[in-house]
């Protein structure tokens, strides 16, 4: 293979085939002659250039991935096989098909993991009395062939077929629902308009995509993309005190519509609660959250002379008010500390009666024959 080398001969390296001679003595003295019939067999050097996908088994190397392998060629020969080998990196995709979960009225496939550049088919079947409006990417194909080249998520939306019916998602029921008119030819691109409509004692918040209009103008598909969010009302409750050197009040706040919260007056030393503003005398006090309110607490000085005061007649003052509550059909007389009769009424005909004084200072009122008491005015 090659080239011989004739050892036994003359020690001649040959590179080609032919017919060669050797004259020598032998052991007795005579001249003997040796003759060489050579054929050279030339290896065998093979290119081979493959291109595969992923991997690529060498079967002629030696074990795969061989790059150079050393074989027997059918002469015998050593040769020399070289393989040049590109491999190209495949990439897959996942490719995801599902159903709005705010319209589960149909079912999808198509869903899979796909080499790039494949081809992979989207189909949506409706269920009985709903009809497949669009994928979210507006495409209406059904079924849809798409060429896969990265990660991608379709969604399929379904409608009823009566689309007087349909319902928008709502982020909960209880406090409010949305309106849409559609029309019976619609598309995915037909443009409607949602209004987002509270409950009583709720309010629209904002849509989900946080855009705040409302009503609103958008497409069809977009309508099913939304959700309306609402929230429960609340109110401000303000809880005041008619003199903080008198007697302090529970703090106020803001509450959501219904919420039963405690309010409370505290009469300092040498005082006492005498009633809200609203002319009830619990305290503390449960009220419902209903609307904005203010509740006012009055006091007065407690060393008056209130012994006869009885459990249902109530007497207190408000800014340069006196406010006499549940004294209807007795006589009202109010005086000054000097003595001076400042009102005088026979006869009341209301529950609440209402007396203004200009001046500030102690007045004593007298309710019919037996109830008198000491109140302060302080005008503002």
């Amino acid at each position: 293979c090659g080239s011989y080398t004739w050892t036994d001969g003359n020690g001649q390296t040959y590179t080609e085939s032919g017919d060669y001679t050797y004259s020598h003595e032998d052991a007795n003295g005579c001249t003997q002659v040796d003759t060489l019939h050579l054929t050279i067999n030339n290896p065998v050097h093979t290119a081979i250039t493959e291109t595969a996908c992923g991997s690529y088994t060498w079967t002629d190397g030696t074990e795969a991935g061989t790059q150079i392998a050393t074989l027997q060629s059918a002469n015998g020969c050593d040769s020399v096989v070289t393989m040049t080998l590109s491999v190209n990196t495949v990439e897959y995709h996942t490719i995801t098909v599902n159903v709005s979960d705010d319209t589960p009225w149909g079912t999808v496939t198509g869903s899979g993991i796909f080499a790039a550049g494949s081809t992979d088919t989207l189909t949506a079947t409706a269920f009985e009395n709903y009809v497949f409006l669009g994928w979210s990417d507006n495409n209406t194909d059904n079924p849809r062939i798409i060429t896969v080249t990265q990660d991608s998520i379709f969604t399929a939306y379904f409608i009823l077929e009566d689309h007087d019916e349909i319902e928008l998602p709502v982020n909960d029921s209880v406090m409010g629902f949305v309106s849409i008119s559609i029309p019976d030819n619609a598309t995915p691109n037909t443009m409607v308009t949602i209004t987002a409509v509270p409950e009583p004692h709720y309010h629209f918040v904002s849509w989900s995509d946080e855009n705040t209009e409302n009503p609103r103008m958008v497409t069809l598909m977009q309508a099913l993309h939304l959700t309306a969010i609402f929230a429960i009302d609340q109110h401000t409750i303000s809880v005041l005190s008619s003199d903080e050197n008198m007697g302090t009040v529970s703090v106020g706040g803001t509450f959501d519509y219904g919420t039963e919260i405690s309010i409370s007056a505290d009469a300092r030393e040498g005082y006492r609660f005498v009633a809200w503003n609203d002319g009830n005398t619990e305290n503390p006090r449960t009220i419902t959250v209903e609307q904005d309110s203010t509740f006012v607490a009055y006091f007065e000085v407690a060393d008056g002379i209130h012994e006869n005061d009885g459990n249902s007649i109530n007497i207190y003052s408000y800014d340069n008010q006196i406010v006499v509550i549940n004294a209807e059909g007795l006589s009202i007389e109010i005086f000054d500390m000097s003595g001076r009769l400042v009102v005088s009424e026979n006869r009341i005909t209301t529950s609440e009666r209402n007396y203004t004084l200009y001046a500030p200072g102690i007045y004593l009122v007298k309710v019919g024959d037996s109830l008198v008491k000491k109140v302060k005015i302080i005008t503002r």
